[in-house]
Parts: C-alpha cells; structure tokens; sequence
C-alpha cells in the first residue's frame, strides 16, 4: 500500500446537522457542561448553608456566655 493511495471514507447520510458524531458529541458536552453547572451551584449553596450555620451557633455561644 502507497501512500497516496486513499482510504475510502465510508459514506453516512448527511441531515442538515452534518454528522451525526457531531451531533452526538455536542448532546454529550451540553450535558456535561450542565452537570458542572449545577454541581457548582449545589456546592455554593452547601458553603453558603454551612457558613450559615457556623454564624448560628458561633452568635448563640456569644448570647449564652452572659447566662454563666
């Protein structure tokens, strides 16, 4: 085999989206991307809760210190 030999291509029907691997890997990085999306937002909810929380307790340690 030469090297200038071609390698037949072999031949999908084509939709007006191109190629349906094209297709498929745009659905595939669409999904991805918004997974990464609202793992971000749960993970700052989660932050903002427990900041929350430590605020809570750090005021109430405050408040009770005087009922010694």
């Amino acid at each position: 085999m030469t090297s200038n030999e071609k390698i037949p291509i072999p031949k999908m029907n084509r939709s007006r989206w191109g190629h349906p691997l094209v297709f498929i890997a745009s659905i595939i990085g669409l999904a991805g991307s918004s997974a990464v999306y609202y793992a971000q937002i749960r993970a700052r909810q989660k932050a903002r809760n427990i900041f929350l929380e430590q605020s809570f307790y750090k005021e109430a340690l405050e408040l009770t210190q005087g009922y010694k």
